[in-house]
């Protein structure tokens, strides 16, 4: 005999915890990445890109609409085989792109400042620029393939009266269910 009283049922408890957590990271990344996108990875030790639909610099290896992983590492610790990501401006036209390519080589200027020179997955010749330290965002881990095609979708309008609708929905689906196991 219970005399009424429920037991707690621990594990059910500590997922609900745990899905309002990860809820809450995954707000406060896309929060952060959409305000402060040079600061995100700094924070979180790992950003999201999307692979311009026009960028065919790295193809085989990363393709148009990939969603690319890019861990924070010490530019002094990227060597032979790595992909990293960089600010540059590719067209000198005052507009800053992120580009993500191998890393080539470590040079020096006549000032001593140590820059990186990088180079496409299509070709051995180096880039025309030289990428500063400071400029270097991370190294390249991982793709998504062509996830970058859902994130188009749920940035457009129709995207976004998705998330609305599918919030919405799930809202109310659970307040309708908790309302019935409360009758």
């Amino acid at each position: 005999m219970t005399f009424g009283i429920k037991k707690p049922n621990i594990l059910r408890e500590t997922a609900g915890i745990a899905g309002y957590f990860l809820i809450l990271f995954i707000f406060l990344y896309f929060i952060i990445t959409a305000l402060f996108p040079k600061y995100a990875i700094r924070i979180f030790r790992f950003q999201l890109f999307l692979v311009a639909p026009a960028s065919l610099s790295m193809t085989p290896l990363i393709n148009p609409h990939d969603v690319i992983i890019i861990k924070r590492i010490d530019p002094k610790n990227i060597g032979d085989g790595d992909i990293i990501s960089f600010y540059v401006d590719v067209n000198n036209d005052g507009i800053i792109d992120i580009v993500t390519h191998h890393f080539y080589k470590r040079v020096l200027d006549g000032d001593g400042n140590e820059y990186f020179l990088t180079k496409s997955h299509l070709t051995d010749m180096p880039d025309a620029w030289k990428v500063r330290t400071e400029d270097i965002i991370g190294k390249y881990i991982m793709k998504i393939p062509k996830a970058g095609k859902l994130v188009l979708f749920f940035r457009s309008p129709y995207g976004i009266a998705t998330i609305i609708l599918g919030i919405t929905t799930i809202y109310g689906a659970v307040y309708l269910l908790k309302k019935k196991t409360n009758d």
